[in-house]
């Protein structure tokens, strides 16, 4: 029996955005190249961000959505921004919150 395919939406910058927990695969983006490996995409085309269900989806996750939620930023402050957040998630795990009703407390 196949995975069932996860999908959500997040309002991003006024717009809803679809979030489908799954491998980016080509289709997926009207106007940009997939490459074999790729655990995430963010599709400006189609407002979706793909994110692989696997030990890396909430780097990843963060990574996508930092791309969707400043389009004109370079890769490279991109996957700083998303390191800086993923030191901040595993050095305060106690001071954060998750209420899965309620979303992220700080």
């Amino acid at each position: 029996m196949p995975k069932r395919v996860i999908r959500r939406s997040l309002k991003i910058n006024d717009e809803k955005w679809k979030v489908v927990f799954r491998a980016p695969k080509k289709g997926d983006d009207l106007f940009g190249e997939i490459n074999e490996g790729d655990q995430g995409l963010c599709s400006y085309s189609t407002q979706t961000i793909y994110i692989e269900p696997n030990d890396e989806a909430l780097a990843t996750g963060i990574h996508e959505i930092l791309h969707a939620v400043y389009p004109d930023l370079s890769e490279d402050a991109i996957a700083n921004g998303e390191q800086v957040l993923m030191k901040f998630l595993s050095i305060f795990p106690e001071e954060l919150h998750v209420n899965k009703e309620e979303g992220v407390e700080l």
